[in-house]
């Protein structure tokens, strides 16, 4: 893996944890039992850092192949 994609990878991991505890503890994430306005940050956040590790793993696996 180059350098500079893990650095990316790294990267794109901290905004998603950012997003995540902005969406927690400034915005609410449900409002009497509806979506608040902090669900469709925190839910798209956590598709980044999924996809983020995905791609990290890949990646690292990748390399030793080949």
């Amino acid at each position: 893996m180059k350098r500079w994609s893990l650095g990316l990878y790294i990267a794109l991991l901290v905004i998603s944890v950012l997003i995540i505890y902005n969406s927690i503890t400034e915005l609410s994430l449900s409002e009497y039992g509806q979506p608040g306005s902090g669900l469709l940050p925190f839910l798209l956040a956590i598709i980044l850092a999924a996809l983020t590790l995905i791609l990290l793993f890949t990646g690292e696996f990748k390399n030793g192949e080949g």
